[in-house]
């Protein structure tokens, strides 16, 4: 009786120290980009749904209450039913509710989830789903209408790959801590494609 006693007050903490940490951050206090939840105007969210090996965008949009799922697959694989997006709907007005002392984002209607249609989609079996994942998200934080034709995956991985991989030079060679220590960078114009890629194998 005694074990279970302590064993339920153990949980009942850890519980407690979760709940503290999620509400801090959704009131801006743990925020690691320094910005608060209440002058966020949209949240990017990579979303593995009903277990298949495929993701998507979700856009959370806090003040439009409204959540754009960006599926690169629509075509073949249908995320109408996807329980974590429908779970996601619910679940944010009980955490914006957090926000009611602060800003006036308070609502208990859930979110209106809008599936993007008439976007670019992958082939089905070329396993590239997370490169379009980045690339609308990308699209999008720039202010730019996502592809309805001609997104070069291709392109894309090696251009992410190499801004990766010079990012992490950089903060290796400027003894970063943490991304908090990056300025402020200007929005970029679009990118331009080349007319053919080619990719030229080394040894």
């Amino acid at each position: 009786m005694v074990l279970s006693t302590q064993q339920d007050y153990a949980e009942s903490v850890v519980v407690a120290d979760n709940e503290n940490l999620v509400n801090n951050i959704i009131k801006g206090f743990s925020i690691p980009s320094g910005l608060p939840w209440h002058l966020v105007d949209e949240v990017y969210v990579p979303m593995n749904c009903n277990q298949n090996f495929h993701w998507v965008l979700v856009v959370i949009a806090l003040k439009d209450r409204r959540i754009r799922v960006y599926n690169s697959l629509s075509n073949i694989r249908n995320m109408d039913s996807s329980a974590e997006i429908q779970n996601l709907a619910m679940m944010l007005p009980t955490f914006l509710d957090k926000l009611s002392d602060m800003t006036q984002l308070l609502n208990t209607n859930t979110f209106e989830v809008e599936y993007v249609q008439n976007i670019f989609q992958q082939d089905c079996d070329s396993l590239d789903c997370e490169v379009f994942v980045a690339g609308n998200a990308e699209y999008i934080s720039e202010g730019m209408s996502v592809p309805t034709v001609d997104f070069e995956a291709a392109y894309h991985l090696m251009r992410y790959t190499s801004l990766l991989k010079n990012y992490d030079f950089q903060k290796a060679k400027k003894d970063y801590v943490s991304e908090n220590e990056d300025s402020p960078r200007s929005r970029r114009t679009k990118h331009l494609i080349p007319d053919e890629i080619v990719i030229v194998r080394i040894g």
